[in-house]
């Protein structure tokens, strides 16, 4: 249990400093950002890795229910992700707002 609170912990400061690195520029979900600073990835691995060895040590007691405790910390952080993408997007969700003059210019 303690080594899925240890990954979770580095994997969120692996990400979170990919996020500042990043601000302006949106991060992927299945390659490496733009910007990666200088052991981010390394971080993400070891995280990774200890989330993984929690997992194999928690099984034994928690059965099947200890891949929820490895879910639930990866989910997260997959959250700030995109949070991190949604704030790029601006107060409309990178949606440009209807034109209240119309699509004329005329007014409705």
């Amino acid at each position: 249990m303690l080594l899925i609170v240890a990954g979770s912990a580095v994997l969120a400061y692996g990400l979170q400093r990919t996020s500042r690195l990043n601000r302006g520029i949106r991060i992927p979900f299945w390659s490496t950002a733009a910007h990666a600073p200088r052991g981010s990835v390394a971080l993400r691995l070891f995280g990774l890795a200890l989330l993984t060895f929690g997992h194999g040590q928690t099984i034994a007691v928690a059965g099947r229910w200890s891949l929820l405790l490895v879910l639930i910390p990866v989910a997260a952080l997959t959250l700030l992700i995109v949070r991190h993408n949604h704030n790029l997007a601006g107060p409309h969700g990178g949606r440009i707002p209807a034109d209240p003059a119309g699509p004329t210019g005329r007014g409705a």
